[in-house]
């Protein structure tokens, strides 16, 4: 099988896994923006999906689901237009992410959201212009 979606029973549940084999060029293109993304920053699912074109939000959150676990990009730095973590359908990445973020020096506020303002990749470009287009939050 090549770059296709398997779909099992697992445990009582549908689970879907994206065969990452072959990799398409519009996920290419997400993975080289996403390891865009430095050290102590963070992006969002529509961000990235904003810079690579063609694709949504959701498109991107596929992408990086389907990486291997010893994958060389920084997944963990593309979070939701919250500025929160989103849940993992597996239960154990959403903390992993977050983990890995907190390593780098991205700070949570108590309702567990990031701070576009402070730690936001290319923020002078996308979070005003977010804010007031989406209602986005821009967690200052």
């Amino acid at each position: 099988m090549s770059g296709g979606v398997v779909v099992s029973w697992d445990e009582g549940r549908v689970k879907v896994v994206f065969d990452s084999s072959d990799r398409s060029p519009l996920y290419a293109r997400i993975l080289d923006v996403a390891r865009s993304v430095p050290h102590g920053q963070v992006a969002t699912y529509g961000q990235i999906a904003l810079i690579v074109g063609g694709c949504t939000p959701r498109m991107v959150g596929y992408c990086l689901a389907s990486l291997d676990h010893d994958s060389d990009v920084p997944w963990h730095r593309i979070i939701n237009h919250k500025g929160m973590v989103s849940p993992r359908s597996t239960g154990h990445g959403s903390q992993l992410q977050r983990e890995l973020l907190v390593e780098e020096g991205v700070e949570f506020d108590s309702r567990g959201r990031v701070s576009f303002r402070k730690y936001g990749w290319m923020e002078s470009d996308f979070a005003d212009a977010w804010q007031s287009d989406r209602g986005g939050c821009a967690c200052g």
